[in-house]
């Protein structure tokens, strides 16, 4: 849970299939919240959001952070879902739940796989490449890529501690003999 002033309800979902949403920034427009309801309603787990009441925005963002009814349909409709249906159609609606997945699992996102995020980043000492994400984000002006494998541990510490910190060798050598480095 992120750190906030005040204790948030757990918005780590999870779905019909075992898999988890995070649902947060909640912020329903008009428009959002009547695909949400239809959504909801198509589900059979709309419950008392469909009362008039809630057509006010105010009202379903106070309702909102109190953790009450609106957050209890989200439960509803998320636990009533399969992880890929939630993810999907709730970016379709505008709405920003993302679907908690193992690293492995990214490889095989459409998503992923359209905007080339992946590259293959040779591992000489294990005779194969991995695939690395190519960045933080999308921009071949800028050839934000993966410059090579992740170093090992202590590959670089040397490098750091005498070049970066201006640590004297002598230094660096009594805490490699006393085992604090690599």
């Amino acid at each position: 849970m992120h750190a906030s002033a005040r204790r948030r309800p757990d918005l780590e979902l999870s779905t019909a299939d075992g898999m988890y949403v995070i649902a947060v920034n909640q912020t329903f427009g008009d428009q959002g919240w009547a695909k949400l309801i239809e959504w909801m309603e198509e589900k059979g787990v709309a419950g008392e959001l469909t009362d008039p009441k809630y057509r006010d925005e105010a009202v379903r963002m106070a309702d909102y952070r109190q953790g009450t009814a609106v957050l209890d349909g989200i439960r509803r409709l998320i636990a009533a879902c399969k992880g890929e249906e939630v993810f999907t159609r709730a970016q379709s609606y505008g709405i920003s739940w993302g679907l908690v997945r193992a690293p492995e699992e990214n490889y095989d996102v459409a998503h992923y796989q359209q905007r080339d995020f992946w590259r293959d980043v040779e591992h000489p000492e294990i005779g194969r490449a991995i695939r690395y994400p190519r960045g933080p984000f999308m921009c071949d002006a800028l050839g934000i890529a993966p410059r090579g494998r992740a170093p090992h541990l202590g590959e670089h510490t040397r490098l750091v501690l005498e070049g970066d910190l201006g640590l004297p060798a002598a230094q660096v050598d009594a805490l490699a003999a006393a085992g604090v480095i690599r």
